[in-house]
């Protein structure tokens, strides 16, 4: 293996405006470990480094050169430059380390600057034994002085397309093979790594930044200057000669051979006033892509794809015509957004004021143990841990006042089970884990985690006695897990090359032989799960397909024993078996009686019925309230309850009355949770202990932070585990003394209502963290095209709502019965304060009203979805809740196709709109699938080989609807490399809408790239939130 050496010299020039500033340097603190503040005037502690994957984990944001885990010392391990920029000098403090081995590390390059900001090299590596990346952007953004954000850019591969000595590495970088490179292979390419520094925003006399330098390699640079103060006094002579001279320098000067130093340096004349900021420059004509019209036929009809050449991936010519495309969007786009940098930084502060600062999770106890998961300061993932339960009685007493979660106490023993920073070593620096199950008697721990290069999920067991991996099973492609034979035997199922779960194996852990395939379904239309009951007694395996779904029954005791079945029913139903005391249960939605249903409802059957198939209703159908969930353990059955747009929490003894037949609700001895009224979904926890009193909900509302409940159901006690308190900023950490308070207060009582109030008192709701007072949550029914009505939220500041002239942001989403998502949202407070509406439209499609409304939005029926969303927007307009030409769309991922498709109806009721990550190109995705796609893909869109399907397709697929000669609101599209709806799809949609429409430049169509780690990446994830939110305040100015 060849071995790459890179010697990189790292210097910093920084951009220097005269200006009159009283008193000294305030600053003099030159220790990078204790250096905090940043500012232009005082000069900052700023480093960068080459670093091996042990020292720096993926995606971390916080690192300093303190870190325990930046080695400084040794050869190839770190090289690390620390600079010290003030107004009269660049100081150069300290150089560690000579060699750097880019092949053997990974080639991690970070930068930071003081104790506080830090940021990684996107891609992963800077080289590897392949390719070599030899430039790089390290852009500093700063607010009155103060750094604000500290990133990589991306240079793209517009420079590089067409040479033959590079190639384009993840469509973002240019590369050197390094067989082209000047002493590592055969070329004569100086493959010396370059870092060109950009600084921008305001300095402390909130005058403009505006420079640039670049900095290149040296092989013996530190050998011949170490730390002599030659370089130090040269680079002020540079300095004091030349910034005088005139306003804009550029100028090239030799150090030392072959040292360049390339600066460019902005300044004024000295005043004591601060500068104007910059008018912004001429925004640019928006991109056009070539067209490269090809035709389509299909049910007879024929016609023109112009950008259809953006989906040929295995197109080389085409993908470098791609690249260059995405690098003139990304300049449009910084262009258009220019005069925004201001205020994007003010909303990145604002919303990361308020992110919760500690994400570890209380703890919940099954069985001895209590688990949960913690973050160590500094690192990106989380620890997954155990305590004894025992040694930790006051932690789980809930007696008041509660003394919090001591995870640091060293008087009581802790057992790291996973450490997922190094999870994110075995996986390329990424740890995204989907499924995680402790066996039932505590001793190992399978989980499965993505592996990112080859796009699916490999399992692995952990035995937790030892800490080390299990040489069995390990399989790819694992998509569910279920224990059985406490916890001597592992089921789980694994997918086919098109995502679609087929087999179950049975691996009996510790044993010698292979793994047993229990089940194959070699039906492509035909999809497996499997779970376990609450109390490990079966395995239920779920089969469906387009014309039935099956329910088997697996003897967890004996798993090679074979499957019985248990219930059949028609397609697409929902059904859930659980166990309790000998008796199944079935939560489903099937039709009864030939009858379809909708809305879930609950059967039983004794166990030893269960292969006739008996099932008897549990309650009579008189219930004025929908069942949305049901949960059990060994005393109770758990019903998540709602009646209209209502919700609660209902708790019912078990056994019932009679062992046989239906019961009547009301005169069941029933406990209710007593909740806030504009509460809009409850989600149950894992509830992993089955023989546990205490169940943990997730309550969630649009104007309250989501709360974490414990609800003891013996006692009808309730506790707030966990909820940040955004008027604080601060989140509660376990049991705050005013949940105790609230847990003895009785809840026993029999309501005379299914809600037993429809307002709680005010010394109640302030348990909640409530923030009712500050924020409305008003719901109307709106009447649609063809009169069914509609529900839509809407949610505003009391104190900011300015009647009839408010802007306004309207959600939607739609598909696939989901539920849309109408949580409190940090970010959303910045437009809300603004004195924006934020509303939410439950269009037919989505979940939350029964089975019916799902399927009355999707397949044929989808445009009802469409104009479902039309019609609250002009509700909105009508009633004076949003000011005319100031409403928004935004929709994700299924809700873009749906918020699009309403642009291109009714274009003229919206000013503007974001679409992230939007499936937009439906018809070409559902006639020639570039990802794969799943059987509920085409029941939820369509078919287009059905004739019905398709005409119903082609009317609503957003790329083939759109509007010539038609003046279109503005719009930001946001996608990413690595979504299930490709780049391509937002690419196509953006072209076409700018070929087709009347070119406005206040209402542009921006196509906004994002990196495939936001989803993991909080501060990413708050810097594109800015950037959303600045749009939408620009466009409704403008």
């Amino acid at each position: 293996m060849a071995r790459i050496t890179i010697l990189v010299l790292m210097m910093i020039m920084m951009m220097v405006k005269i200006v009159v500033i009283d008193g000294e340097d305030t600053n003099d603190v030159y220790d990078p470990c204790s250096d905090a503040k940043i500012r232009k005037s005082d000069g900052f502690t700023f480093g960068i480094t080459f670093s091996t994957k042990e020292s720096f984990f993926f995606n971390q944001t916080q690192l300093s050169p303190c870190d325990r885990r930046l080695p400084l010392l040794g050869s190839g391990i770190a090289q690390l430059a620390i600079f010290r920029p003030k107004i009269d000098e660049i100081s150069l403090l300290t150089i560690n380390g000579s060699n750097f081995s880019a092949s053997a590390s990974g080639g991690h390059m970070v930068a930071f600057a003081g104790r506080k900001y830090a940021a990684r090299s996107l891609p992963v590596f800077v080289a590897d034994n392949t390719n070599i990346i030899t430039s790089f952007i390290l852009v500093l953004e700063f607010q009155k002085g103060t750094l604000q954000n500290l990133f990589w850019k991306s240079s793209g591969c517009g420079s590089c397309s067409g040479k033959s000595n590079f190639v384009c590495l993840n469509h973002t970088d240019c590369a050197i093979p390094v067989s082209n490179c000047k002493g590592l292979g055969s070329g004569s390419i100086d493959c010396n790594v370059g870092i060109q520094l950009a600084f921008s925003g305001t300095d402390k006399n909130d005058e403009v930044l505006n420079s640039w330098g670049f900095i290149s390699s040296s092989t013996s640079y530190f050998t011949s200057f170490s730390l002599n103060s030659n370089l130090r006094a040269e680079m002020n002579n540079l300095l004091q000669t030349t910034i005088f001279q005139q306003k804009f320098h550029r100028y090239q000067t030799i150090l030392s051979n072959p040292i360049i130093l390339i600066l460019r340096l902005a300044h004024s004349k000295a005043s004591p006033k601060a500068s104007k900021p910059p008018k912004p420059p001429p925004i640019p004509t928006p991109p056009k892509p070539p067209q490269k019209p090809t035709p389509v036929t299909f049910h007879g009809e024929t016609w023109e794809d112009p950008y259809s050449w953006m989906s040929k991936l295995a197109d080389k010519v085409a993908m470098r015509h791609m690249d260059v495309c995405m690098e003139q969007e990304e300049k449009y786009t910084e262009a258009v957004m220019f005069d925004t940098d201001r205020l994007q930084s003010k909303l990145q502060s604002e919303m990361a004021s308020r992110m919760a600062t500690n994400l570890s999770t209380p703890p919940v106890r099954w069985g001895p143990w209590l688990y949960y998961r913690r973050v160590e300061e500094g690192k990106q993932y989380p620890v997954l841990c155990r305590r004894s339960a025992s040694l930790n009685e006051e932690f789980i007493s809930y007696n008041s006042p509660s003394a919090g979660f001591d995870y640091n106490a060293g008087k009581r023993i802790e057992q790291k089970l996973i450490d997922y920073n190094q999870e994110a070593e075995r996986f390329g620096g990424y740890a995204y884990e989907e499924l995680s199950e402790i066996s039932p008697d505590h001793r190992f721990l399978a989980y499965t985690m993505y592996d990112k290069d080859d796009d699916f999920f490999r399992l692995s067991v952990r035995d937790l006695s030892s800490g080390s991996l299990c040489s069995k099973p390990q399989a790819d492609r694992v998509s569910n897990l279920a224990w059985a034979k406490d916890g001597k035997a592992l089921l789980y199922t694994v997918t086919d090359n098109n995502k679609r779960p087929y087999r179950i194996f049975c691996s009996m852990l510790g044993a010698k032989q292979d793994d047993v395939m229990l089940l194959e379904e070699p039906d492509e239309n035909v999809y497996v799960n499997i779970r376990h009951t609450k109390d490990f007694r079966f395995v239920t395996v779920n089969t469906f397909s387009t014309t039935y779904s099956k329910v088997y029954l697996i003897n967890a005791a004996e798993p090679l024993s074979g499957m019985t079945l248990v219930w059949e029913c028609e397609p697409q139903a929902h059904c859930i078996v659980e166990h309790h005391q000998g008796c199944l249960y079935l939560f489903t939605d099937a039709a009864k009686g030939g009858q379809s249903v909708d809305s879930h409802y609950l059967l039983r059957c004794p166990v030893e019925d269960s292969g006739s198939r008996t099932w008897e209703a549990v309650f009579f159908d008189e219930l004025d309230f929908i069942i949305e969930d049901v949960d059990f353990n060994d005393t109770h059955m758990v019903l998540i309850l709602r009646e209209e747009s209502k919700y609660n929490i209902c708790a019912v003894p078990l056994p019932l009355p009679n062992e046989k037949g239906a019961v009547h609700f009301k005169q069941l001895n029933r406990t209710f949770l007593p909740l806030p009224t504009h509460v809009s979904q409850i989600t149950s926890g894992q509830n992993y202990d089955y023989y546990s009193s205490v169940m943990r909900f997730t309550i969630s509302s649009p104007v309250m932070p989501d709360a974490m409940v414990d609800y003891d159901l013996k006692s009808g006690k309730w506790f707030i585990v966990q909820q940040q308190n955004v008027l604080l900023e601060r989140t509660r950490t376990l049991y705050g003394a005013a949940s105790s308070a609230a847990a003895n207060m009785d809840r026993t009582q029999l309501p005379k209502k299914l809600f037993p109030k429809d307002e709680f008192d005010c010394e109640e709701d302030r348990l909640w963290n409530d923030l009712s007072d500050f924020y409305a949550c008003e719901h109307y029914n709106v009447s649609s095209h063809d009169g069914v009505e509609v529900p839509l939220t809407v949610v505003y500041s009391r104190k900011n709502r300015q009647c009839g002239q408010s802007p306004g942001l309207l959600h939607g989403h739609g598909a696939y019965g989901e539920l849309l998502d109408k949580r409190w949202r940090s970010e959303l407070k910045s437009l809300l304060d603004r004195g924006w509406i934020v509303a939410y439209a439950d269009v037919r499609g989505g979940g939350g009203r029964g089975k019916r409304w799902h399927h009355d939005g999707r397949g044929t029926k989808k445009l009802n979805s469409i104009k479902d969303y039309i019609s609250c927007a002009k509700f909105l307009i009508q009633r004076d809740i949003v000011s005319p030409n100031k409403l928004a769309g935004w929709g994700y991922s299924t809700g873009g196709l749906l918020v699009a498709s309403a642009i291109n109806m009714e274009p003229d009721l919206f000013r503007a709109a974001v679409l992230k990550v939007p499936f937009l190109d439906a018809l070409n995705t559902l006639l020639y699938p570039i990802l794969p796609l799943m059987a509920v893909d085409y029941e939820e869109f369509g078919y287009p080989g059905d004739i019905d399907d398709f005409h119903a397709i082609k009317k609503y697929s957003p790329y083939d609807n759109i509007q010539k000669d038609t003046l279109y609101p503005a719009v930001l599209v946001t996608s990413s490399l690595n979504t299930r709806f490709g780049l391509w799809e937002a690419a196509k949609w953006v072209a076409r809408v700018r070929e087709c429409t009347v070119y406005d430049p206040k209402r542009p169509i921006l196509l906004n790239l994002t990196v495939d780690i936001v989803e993991e990446n909080r501060y990413l994830q708050c810097k594109e939130s800015a950037l959303e939110t600045a749009f939408l305040l620009k466009m409704m100015d403008s």
